[in-house]
């Protein structure tokens, strides 16, 4: 499935298969690649800029969000969590499986 449309610029790529989803929207950009088979998730958003990128499969998790500029980088797999927030900057570096 390719829908591709644009104005406020809406991109919407969804293969299947592995099944790979991408969807792409922009206007205040929204970016949504989701693709699965060892799943791998990217959202990414922009405006107040998110951006959230999701694999699974030895699953990784990597959520950055940027505005009031929030990084949130989470892998799994040998479990390693790394959350940092920038803005009144926090930093929350957490590892899990080896810890």
């Amino acid at each position: 499935y390719d829908n591709a449309t644009d104005g406020n610029t809406t991109y919407d790529n969804t293969t299947d298969g592995n099944t790979t989803y991408d969807n792409t929207t922009s206007g205040n950009t929204t970016y949504d690649n989701t693709t699965s088979g060892n799943t791998t998730y990217d959202n990414t958003t922009d405006g107040n800029t998110t951006y959230d990128n999701t694999t699974d499969g030895n699953t990784t998790y990597d959520n950055t969000t940027n505005g009031n500029t929030t990084y949130g980088n989470t892998t799994s797999g040998n479990t390693t969590y790394d959350n940092t927030t920038s803005g009144n900057t926090t930093y929350d570096n957490t590892t899990s499986g080896n810890t």
